[in-house]
């Protein structure tokens, strides 16, 4: 199984700025020239769609080599999600357990006007920290959120699509390319969780706007123990960025 990490075009919000959950829109050039150049990656990697044309859904079962695309349900997600799918003849579905984490009170405000207590609370526990609570701009209630919450959620919507859930797990993956359309956050919890990497590695990693990462899942054959006889999967990242 492969599975393809998509970022979405260059947003549309000055620099400096906190957003997350803000559903900000894309660059519409940009996420069109992405959606170009992504489609062509992926047909040329084998990463088309079935014969008929048709999607595969998470409940569906798997078929044959059919690239099956989730994304992000964000503006800056949507179109760059229908544009590849529409080229590669599948059809994009949507889920809310892949929206970017969510910061609370902080959505929208610049970073230089965030309390500079609460920013080094969160420096001092990335994982378990969890911004204040805020109204988003509908009048809602916009609570924060922790990066271990928004770990559980990604990995719960990717686990739907067959991704065994870390190196080594024994969980079998489904037949068939995944691509996955998303934010940097998102991006970065599901690789440091597929790779190994320590929390210092993945919350750091450059993941490019309209780029593509590909991780691999292969059968390890050093898995033995208690688990004898079952394939265990081990992900491999094969590119960055691309």
């Amino acid at each position: 199984m492969r599975v393809f990490l998509i970022r979405h075009a260059r947003p549309l919000i000055e620099p400096g700025v906190c957003y997350g959950r803000l559903d900000v829109e894309a660059d519409a050039a940009e996420t069109q020239a992405a959606a170009r150049r992504l489609a062509g990656l992926l047909a040329a990697q084998g990463g088309a769609g079935s014969e008929d044309g048709g999607g595969c859904d998470v409940g569906d079962a798997a078929s044959g080599s059919a690239l099956r695309i989730v994304a992000s349900p964000a503006r800056r997600c949507r179109p760059l999600a229908d544009g590849v799918a529409a080229a590669l003849g599948v059809t994009a579905r949507y889920d809310e357990r892949l929206l970017e984490k969510s910061f609370g009170d902080w959505e929208g405000r610049r970073w230089n006007d965030i309390d500079a207590a609460l920013i080094d609370a969160w420096a001092a526990d990335l994982e378990h920290f969890v911004p204040p609570a805020g109204t988003g701009a509908d009048g809602d209630h916009q609570p924060g959120e922790s990066v271990a919450a928004l770990r559980a959620r990604v990995l719960a919507c990717a686990a739907g699509f067959g991704v065994p859930s870390a190196a080594g797990d024994s969980a079998t993956a489904k037949t068939g390319d995944l691509a996955i359309v998303s934010h940097a956050g998102v991006m970065r919890v599901l690789l440091g969780q597929w790779l190994g990497l320590p929390l210092a590695a993945w919350s750091t990693l450059k993941l490019d706007f309209g780029t593509l990462t590909r991780v691999d899942f292969v059968a390890d054959a050093t898995h033995g123990g208690a688990g004898a006889g079952v394939s265990a999967r081990k992900a491999v990242l094969h590119t960055l960025n691309g």
